[in-house]
């Protein structure tokens, strides 16, 4: 209170305190939405890096014989990957039966 009774003062000293930690929250709230939204960019970012660095491959069966064909893989892109230092292929035979498969044997009756 001051010394000539008057309130403004006081108000006036608590209205700017009120406004200075509304103002403090306000910047807490858009900086954390901001690290919020930064994390976002950066995982879409790296998934999208991640994605365009996936070797395309072009797979194709060749000597197709009684008992074996080659299977060709061939490294399409993109062209920022000049080769691929290691490359894993698994073949399942499902199907024993590869007649029908290959063209080869007798036709099903």
């Amino acid at each position: 209170m001051t010394t000539d009774g008057s309130h403004w003062g006081d108000i006036a000293t608590l209205a700017t305190a009120a406004l200075s930690a509304v103002a403090t929250a306000g910047a807490w709230l858009a900086a954390h939405q901001s690290s919020k939204t930064a994390e976002a960019l950066t995982r879409i970012e790296r998934d999208r890096r991640r994605e365009e660095r996936r070797p395309q491959l072009d797979l194709s069966l060749g000597g197709r014989a009684q008992d074996h064909s080659t299977l060709v893989i061939h490294l399409a892109g993109p062209d920022e990957l000049a080769e691929v230092e290691f490359l894993s292929v698994r073949v399942d035979d499902d199907d024993k039966d590869r007649s029908h498969v290959l063209g080869i044997g007798a036709p099903p009756e």
